[in-house]
């Protein structure tokens, strides 16, 4: 304890234990970089960047964080987009049963008002078409209102631009008679080709 070289060994145990210490903790840095870098769990990023926000692979760690972080916000896009068009369809489904309930209100009433009323409410409906067809019926035939088979034509025209293939047939017989328009065979062989 007393010799020349007292002091020299003591700086080298000094400098032995440090080189131990930076040993341990490199190979600490190293482990942890592994075990998030085989594991590619976030937490373990995180973790790895608490403990060694200057290690050798913080720069790593920090890219393969915002990658995560990038593709869950991503996710979480695409998850909202998809609620949002299940929600409209949920929405969509719905009001069209309830067109379907109303639609069928309104031929139970069998009046030109209650067909009306429902089309104003669901003027695109799946029933719309079918509606005006009954409109145009009505008015053709004078059931439940004056006849008048000009107004007939009207509603069967609307129906038919509506794809309504009876609407059609009733626009080409009403053109085939000269029913409330000028009689025209062209027309009406037109009608009912569409038809």
């Amino acid at each position: 304890p007393k010799g020349l070289n007292v002091l020299a060994a003591e700086a080298a145990i000094k400098t032995l234990k440090d080189e131990l210490a930076r040993s341990k903790a490199a190979e600490a840095e190293k482990a942890a970089w592994e075990k998030a870098n085989n594991s590619k769990r976030k937490n373990d990023y995180q973790q790895y960047l608490n403990d060694y926000p200057n290690g050798p692979n913080a720069p790593s760690a920090q890219a393969a964080l915002d990658t995560i972080n990038a593709t869950e916000a991503e996710e979480q896009r695409l998850a909202a987009e998809k609620r949002k068009r299940e929600d409209a369809l949920r929405a969509k489904r719905e009001k069209s049963l309830q067109a379907m309930k109303q639609f069928k209100k309104a031929r139970e009433k069998n009046t030109v008002a209650a067909l009306r009323s429902f089309l104003s409410a669901y003027p695109d409906s799946n029933e719309a078409p079918q509606a005006m067809l009954t409109i145009g019926s009505f008015y053709a035939s004078g059931r439940s209102v004056q006849k008048n088979p000009a107004e007939g034509v009207r509603w069967y025209k609307q129906a038919a631009a509506k794809g309504n293939a009876d609407a059609m047939i009733n626009l080409a017989k009403h053109y085939e008679d000269g029913l409330g328009v000028a009689k025209s065979a062209t027309v009406a062989a037109s009608w009912y080709r569409k038809a």
